[in-house]
């Protein structure tokens, strides 16, 4: 059961009040539609450089959930993505941001995929893999699908005390999907759960025997930690829309309705419900349209006496609600287009109460099919859920909520070109603001004037002004040879805190594919992080060592239906910290085989 008893004062009940109307008024306005621009030739496998760091550093032995098949050029075979066994870093894995039936959507608008396929893997640090997708019903009109994945590791890693630790994650997710094509429109559903198992295996500094204070209210060290080194995010989504049929529409529309349930160990719950939709009326020379969404977060409290809410202040978790309209005005031309519009956010029940942005952008090609310039300013309110930031550090204490972020201005300009054929180049330079901005830190308790940390996070906020440089480079030789390398530069300016805690101030990511033959591929991975900063005993700035981090892979395809692949992870055998105090996996491989059906 994923349901908590639910204590609801007058207050709170006010609170709902404040959400539930606004997402009943939001069944009556018209649905929207989505924006469409036509792509340009040029990039059909195109370049964008990630312009702010989003830090989802993850465990070297903890893989992607998801599949990513590679599509042959014959449509009656899958060529299966080994690269879910990756790396720590971004593009890496446990990235619950994305759940299953997100793949499977992208699954399903691939027309051509006609198989399923089953994967086994086990590798080092004890560490487990096994996923199967498979199409039940597939008709010109119709499919119902299955995606199964587990993926798990429970080896020790060491840590900067060199103590060795068992450090466990594992997760179990599951996703159905459903797609129906009428003649008017495209109907979806989709459901999925997920699990992440994990303990609290990183360092601190405490000591268990020490007194901590002074002698009349001093505390053993034992005593301020958590009292429970282990717990499990529960992931629950459900999701139902419609698209038109652009082909026979005159006006284009779609809407959405969703809602997740994300649930902790302590007893915490979080519902998201969510409501979208959009209208685009489109000419041969514009388009005009709207998008409107309304998000309602309400909350199960705790038990009183669980895990790290013996202190917890009752309101501190208030439901709130997010209407959100976006009005956009296009012009387009045979070689360039111009967007104007903006974006509103209104907040029941949490600050900004309203969040206004630009939603401007621009593209010009300066030489058709050889050389384009683009240039946008928009912004955004940041919906700063239970769910999002657990995603994004497993570690992150449930007793503390994280305030929405309001980003007023995120401005970026670059080109794009073709210097040939096979080769695109990528240059941007932005610049972003952000209002209540967070970051992670380790989580402090003062005793007596002593500041001492423990292994679970907590947050610090502040308002950050972000410049931020990159350039990405692709290449693709006769499909036989793939490089994508790509640079990013952040330089952070923040109000109060001393650091960008935790936060690099540059990246460079670099991947490359050999298909030597028909049957054997060949990869290299490779993930390079500056010097963070984590906030360490004493408030003072804790230097962490860059991260250099290179993987390689081998796929064997022995015949239509059976593959082999093996990989190897972290091959320079780094010990660099995922977070501070959290020890990342050193040298570490996954093999195995995967069945096509």
């Amino acid at each position: 059961m994923l349901q908590t008893k639910m204590k609801i004062s007058s207050k709170k009940m006010k609170s709902y009040r404040k959400i539930i109307l606004p997402l009943c008024a939001t069944l009556f306005v018209p649905v929207v539609s989505a924006q469409s621009v036509d792509a340009d030739t040029v990039f059909t496998r195109d370049i964008d450089i990630v312009r702010e760091y989003t830090p989802k550093i993850k465990d070297a032995g903890k893989i992607n959930t998801l599949p990513k098949p590679e599509v042959s050029e014959q449509p009656s075979k899958v060529e299966v993505n080994y690269d879910s066994w990756t790396t720590p870093l971004e593009s890496a894995q446990f990235d619950l941001r994305q759940l299953p039936a997100a793949t499977i959507k992208k699954i399903r608008q691939q027309q051509y995929l006609r198989e399923g396929y089953a994967r086994i893997g086990a590798g080092n640090y004890t560490s487990f893999l096994g996923d199967f997708y498979a199409p039940i019903v597939r008709k010109n009109d119709m499919l119902f699908d299955v995606f199964y994945n587990h993926l798990s590791s429970f080896g020790k890693v060491k840590l900067d005390n060199d103590e060795k630790v068992r450090a466990k994650n594992m997760t179990n997710s599951l996703a159905l999907g459903f797609e129906k094509n009428f003649v008017p429109l495209q109907f979806s559903l989709d459901a999925s759960y997920a699990r992440n198992d994990f303990n609290y295996y990183g360092l601190d500094s405490l000591k268990n025997d020490v007194l901590y204070g002074d002698e009349e209210n001093a505390v053993v060290g034992v005593d301020l930690r958590p009292r429970h080194n282990r717990d499990a995010h529960n992931f629950f989504s459900f999701s139902a829309g419609i698209v038109s049929n652009k082909r026979v529409a005159a006006i284009d529309y779609y809407a959405n309705a969703g809602y997740d349930l994300t649930k902790t160990y302590t007893g915490l719950s979080e519902h998201w419900m969510n409501i979208s939709g959009g209208l685009n009326r489109s000419r041969d020379r514009y388009d005009i349209g709207s998008d409107f969404k309304f998000e309602g977060v309400v909350y199960n409290s705790p038990a009183a006496n669980g895990p790290f809410f013996s202190n917890m202040p009752e309101e501190q978790f208030d439901s709130y609600g997010i209407l959100r309209v976006a009005p956009f005005y296009r012009i387009k031309g045979e070689t360039w287009h111009v967007k104007i519009g903006f974006k509103g956010a209104f907040t029941f029940n949490r600050e900004p109460s309203v969040a206004f942005s630009p939603d401007v952008d621009a593209k010009v090609a300066l030489v058709r099919d050889i050389f384009y310039f683009y240039a946008n300013v928009t912004g955004d309110l940041k919906n700063n859920t239970m769910k999002r930031v657990f995603e994004e550090n497993r570690y992150f204490r449930p007793d503390c909520q994280v305030e929405n972020t309001y980003v007023p201005i995120d401005a970026s300009i670059g080109f794009k070109t073709k210097i040939y054929n096979d080769l695109i180049f990528n240059v941007s330079a932005g610049y972003k603001m952000l209002q209540d901005d967070y970051f992670f830190v380790n989580h402090a308790d003062t005793v007596n004037n002593f500041y001492a940390y423990d292994n679970t996070f907590s947050f610090v906020k502040d308002n950050v002004n972000l410049l931020t440089a990159g350039a990405a480079l692709a290449y693709n030789w006769q499909k036989r040879v793939e490089v994508m390398l790509e640079g990013n530069y952040y330089h952070w300016a923040l109000d109060e805190q001393a650091k960008a805690w935790h936060r690099p101030d540059w990246k460079i990511d670099l991947s490359a594919t050999y298909r030597v033959n028909d049957d054997i591929r060949l990869a290299l991975n490779a993930y390079m992080y500056g010097a963070r900063y984590a906030k360490g005993a004493d408030e003072k700035a804790v230097k962490l060592d860059p991260v250099f981090d290179i993987n390689l892979e081998g796929v064997y395809e022995l015949n239509s239906w059976l593959s082999f692949y093996a990989k190897l992870n972290n091959i320079l055998a780094q010990n660099y910290h995922i977070w501070y105090g959290y020890n990342s996996q050193r040298f570490n491989f996954m093999a195995g085989m995967v069945l096509s059906f």
